[in-house]
């Protein structure tokens, strides 16, 4: 089965997203807008990829105060927040975590998530690649273990690294190995496989993070990360209404190019790179959350027939890349 197979046919996206999943979305934005505005600064900040000094500092403007910003020559998209310069970032940003609505959303979608996406993540990660190879997987960032639990049902050495005592605990009572332990601290060349599915956005040093990550995997072994992708359909209707636009959480957003020079400065070569998404059913359901209207049944067909050309055109609201140690 392939993404796009799940995409154009078995996705219901109500029980995907939950009835008011865009009212919680803007609720924990306009929350944290305001909790955490200390963390936002006009201080100029280079490139954090490429180091390139010339920037659009105005790219889309969520508030008055917090801004997407854009490199104008790899075409990193960040925010002007401090990720970069205070060493608590991560502490404040994630104190109430598990309390945001988006995040209660996750855990109550759960069940139908790992129904219809953890099989075609093993297919595209493990299957897809290593096919029946005996391997060894580091999740980084696995939250409370659901594909870890696959890929154990499945008899395959694996460990997962989360920060949240919440999501870990979930893990370890269910038998899972899953730890805080910091990457560094991993055995070197010790996996053939990192996945890392919507993690990528949040590292706040992506360069030195993914050089660290480069140790603890054995050469031609490989990375695979699923995070969203800003140069899309669906962020090109929406714009900052676009529901990955989590502030102070989402930290980068990559261009294609941004990640041919992430990939180079930390030891790796891109293999393939992917879109699939859901853009066109996130579209209605905000369109259906602002009009008050049923959308989705009306143009199912239309979704179903137009989604998988903006995946093969590379424009889906999610990307899909695979790295491979040099």
């Amino acid at each position: 089965m392939k993404f796009t197979d799940i995409v154009a046919s078995n996705i219901d996206p109500y029980k995907l997203r939950k009835k008011n999943f865009f009212k919680g979305i803007f609720k924990d934005r306009n929350k944290n807008l305001k909790k955490l505005k200390s963390l936002i600064t006009n201080r100029h900040i280079n490139c954090p990829i490429c180091n390139n000094k010339k920037i659009d500092k105005n790219f889309l403007k969520i508030d008055k105060n917090y801004k997407l910003k854009k490199c104008l020559n790899c075409n990193l998209i960040f925010p002007n927040t401090k990720f970069n310069s205070d060493k608590d970032y991560v502490k404040k940003v994630y104190t109430y975590y598990s309390e945001q609505n988006h995040r209660k959303i996750l855990y109550g979608t759960q069940k139908y998530r790992k129904a219809t996406f953890i099989e075609d993540r093993y297919k595209y990660c493990v299957d897809r690649i290593f096919k029946n190879k005996k391997i060894n997987v580091l999740e980084y960032g696995c939250g409370n273990g659901l594909f870890l639990a696959y890929l154990k049902k499945k008899k395959i050495k694996c460990k997962g690294l989360e920060v949240d005592p919440y999501q870990i605990k979930i893990a370890q009572n269910n038998g899972l190995n899953v730890t805080n332990t910091e990457i560094k601290n991993e055995k070197n060349n010790e996996y053939n496989l990192c996945v890392m599915f919507d993690v990528l956005e949040h590292l706040t040093h992506p360069i030195n993070q993914l050089k660290l990550i480069n140790k603890k995997i054995k050469k031609g072994g490989y990375v695979v990360c699923y995070s969203p992708n800003i140069y899309s359909i669906a962020f090109e209707l929406m714009k900052k209404n676009q529901n990955q636009v989590y502030p102070f959480e989402h930290l980068f957003f990559f261009a294609k190019k941004t990640l041919k020079i992430l990939a180079k400065k930390t030891g790796f070569k891109i293999v393939s790179y992917e879109t699939f998404g859901l853009d066109l059913v996130d579209f209605f359901l905000y369109k259906e959350f602002t009009d008050k209207k049923r959308y989705i049944s009306k143009f199912k067909d239309f979704i179903n027939l137009l989604q998988p050309v903006i995946d093969k055109n590379e424009i889906g609201n999610h990307f899909r890349l695979t790295l491979k140690k040099k």
